[in-house]
């Protein structure tokens, strides 16, 4: 069923909808894209990138309003690594 969704949300998107799931929130997609001179015409051919955008509902929104953090216990853990890792 999930598969569905993604499938159906990704045709939505791509032809340009807003999908919209009623209070929890709404998807769409946006651009990155080169910029053009006035006198240049845009084509597809200047977007970058496409990325999904969600804004989250009212309700959602309420849900996480009045949450709190405290702080916790870090404890620290050594271990070894067979490769080598990149910060």
């Amino acid at each position: 069923m999930i598969d569905s969704l993604i499938w159906v949300m990704g045709l939505e998107l791509a032809s340009g909808a807003t999908v919209r799931f009623g209070d929890f929130g709404t998807f769409c997609l946006t651009l990155k894209s080169k910029g053009v001179e006035p006198d240049e015409k845009f084509t597809a051919h200047k977007i970058k990138k496409a990325r999904i955008r969600f804004t989250p509902g009212v309700n959602l929104l309420k849900e996480v309003r009045d949450v709190t953090f405290e702080p916790d216990d870090v404890k620290e853990v050594e271990a070894e690594c067979d490769r080598p890792h990149t910060i």
